[in-house]
């Protein structure tokens, strides 16, 4: 019986060796340090990446990024998007950390959840991730079986700075003190090397931990190289997936049986999925987006589907798909009021929906004015109209984002509500953007114009325009929302953007019902951006450290 209890006993070690093996939680090669960022993008991304680009072009840091968790949506907001682009066009490492932040115990589901996240980083990089992190570092023997047969590197970590722990801490400046002294205690060892695990979503990180690290530690002075998780495991050029890895193959350019008058609404694009969007390039992969990798000719990119250009960045002109179909901003639809916003069904009875009594063809719904489902719920596309009335999806508003949806109205600063800080012109309501109304109560339904153009390039100045809305314009002519491009002591250009003193005080017109564009809430911060709440420490976010004890309803919502 004893002799049977040690078997017993070493086959499972042997089983925990075996599965605990395809957990990753260090660097193989010596002097290395890879810091790893969580649960991005978000608002502070873009800020540590133009940090790392401006002051430590040497360090390459990972980010373990998700589509759909901390709202707004990654998949819906632009910046953030622009930030994961400029960071992967640099040298940084974008990898998955789930769609959602959550792993299925049914393994399809699962699959999905993955697939979907890549088809986002895709789409946006050009590159489909290898790497992978599970949320909270939590994989059961399935979950490892299945990531372990579709070739991802299971990613953990051997130093954790609990950066997102903020309640434990009691304030921001004792957590950021938390993590510092604990890193000290860490660096003194002077490993071998260390994967540090913190969370690009959190302020002080970005602002205070992340550089302490990088400039104050004198781990650099000792040696150490800031390098990426696959180079710190040796495997630098094996961060992404090859083409064969895809899994959809090439799209066949040949195919003319269908009409590429047909928009894509999923991202994808061919002759099965149709045309990208308006600006948008399809790649040899079939994934629609704006990167070289998107859109150079020397990359095959399928001009059949979108835009490409020439490697002299000349562009090849196709056919674009056009419609003078006007969108409905009052729930009706058809040739009084026009289509249904993105995603929606027009009834038989000219009404805007998404259910089945909406959608089904089978009820007559109108194709014409909205998408369409067969009893298959295979959705029945039509063209979407490539006009500045598309509808906002993320709560912003303006000439990149699109007009709120019905019964909203878009603030001076775009953002989308129903306040009287959204609504009243004598706060300058855009009326070109959703609904307005003057200080007597009564609707403004005249569309102003302008002669201001809005960059769209990332670039500003006479030449290219205003940032977009929450932006600030360097003295380089460049768009973005760091100190670099905001604060006045740089020279940020307040013609074309935002600009901030060094207390952070805006020079752009104040007011007590501003929005805030750097994470923080109250006092001359403002209220934080519809949607989020305004912590007891002054923070945007959804979370319940955010919206629950001690939360500010004066500057944002709470729950």
């Amino acid at each position: 019986m004893k002799q049977f209890n040690m078997i017993y006993l070493f086959l499972i070690i042997i089983l925990i060796h075996t599965i605990q093996a395809k957990f990753i939680y260090s660097c193989t090669q010596k002097k290395t340090i890879a810091l790893t960022f969580d649960d991005g993008p978000y608002l502070y991304t873009q800020e540590l990446v133009d940090y790392l680009l401006d002051k430590h072009p040497d360090v390459k840091v990972t980010f373990f990024q998700l589509g759909q968790f901390h709202y707004p949506f990654a998949t819906d907001v632009k910046e953030y998007q622009k930030a994961m682009k400029q960071a992967h066009d640099n040298g940084f490492q974008i990898a998955s950390h789930t769609f959602t932040h959550k792993i299925s115990s049914d393994m399809n589901e699962f699959k999905k959840n993955l697939d979907k996240n890549d088809d986002f980083i895709e789409k946006v990089t050009g590159d489909r991730p290898r790497y992978l992190r599970a949320p909270k570092g939590h994989c059961d023997s399935t979950c490892l079986s299945h990531v372990d047969e579709w070739g991802y590197r299971l990613i953990q970590w051997d130093t954790d700075t609990n950066d997102w722990d903020l309640e434990s801490s009691g304030s921001a400046e004792q957590r950021v003190k938390d993590s510092v002294d604990f890193l000290k205690k860490e660096f003194a060892k002077e490993k071998d090397s260390y994967l540090i695990l913190m969370h690009d979503t959190e302020e002080y990180t970005v602002r205070e931990i992340a550089p302490w690290i990088i400039e104050n530690s004198g781990m650099k002075e000792k040696g150490y190289r800031f390098v990426t998780v696959a180079e710190c495991l040796g495997e630098k050029d094996s961060m992404y997936r090859s083409g064969n890895s895809y899994g959809g193959g090439n799209t066949n350019q040949g195919d003319n049986s269908t009409s590429t008058d047909k928009v894509s609404t999923n991202g994808r694009c061919g002759s099965e999925y149709g045309r990208c969007p308006s600006g948008e390039c399809c790649s040899k992969y079939g994934y629609c987006g704006t990167s070289e990798a998107h859109c150079s000719v020397s990359k095959s990119c399928q001009s059949k589907y979108g835009l490409c250009q020439s490697d002299s960045g000349n562009p090849v002109v196709v056919d674009e798909p056009t419609t003078t179909d006007k969108v409905s901003t009052n729930g009706r639809c058809g040739s009084e009021y026009g289509r249904c916003p993105t995603g929606q069904c027009c009834s038989k009875y000219g009404y805007c929906g998404t259910s089945d009594d909406y959608c089904s063809v089978s009820k007559s719904c109108q194709s014409k004015y909205g998408q369409c489902q067969s009893g298959s719920s295979n959705p029945v596309v039509v063209d979407e109209p490539t006009t500045t009335d598309k509808v906002s999806t993320n709560g912003r508003c303006g000439s990149e984002y699109g007009r709120c949806p019905s019964g909203e109205c878009c603030s001076k600063y775009g953002y989308c509500g129903t306040s009287e800080a959204h609504c009243s012109v004598s706060k300058s309501c855009q009326s070109k953007y959703g609904l307005c109304q003057s200080d007597s109560g009564n609707p403004v339904v005249d569309e102003p114009t302008t002669t201001d153009k809005v960059s769209t390039n990332g670039r500003c100045g006479s030449e290219y325009g205003r940032c977009p809305s929450g932006e600030c314009c360097s003295k380089y002519g460049y768009c973005g929302t760091s100190d670099n491009y905001c604060l006045a002591s740089k020279s940020c250009q307040s013609k074309y953007g935002q600009c901030k003193t060094d207390s952070y005080s805006d020079l752009t017109p104040d007011t007590s019902e501003k929005i805030s564009t750097n994470g923080k809430c109250g006092g001359n911060n403002g209220k934080c951006p519809s949607g989020q709440c305004c912590s007891k420490y002054g923070y945007c976010g959804t979370g319940s450290k955010y919206c629950s004890s001690g939360c500010q309803s004066a500057f944002g919502e709470c729950h």
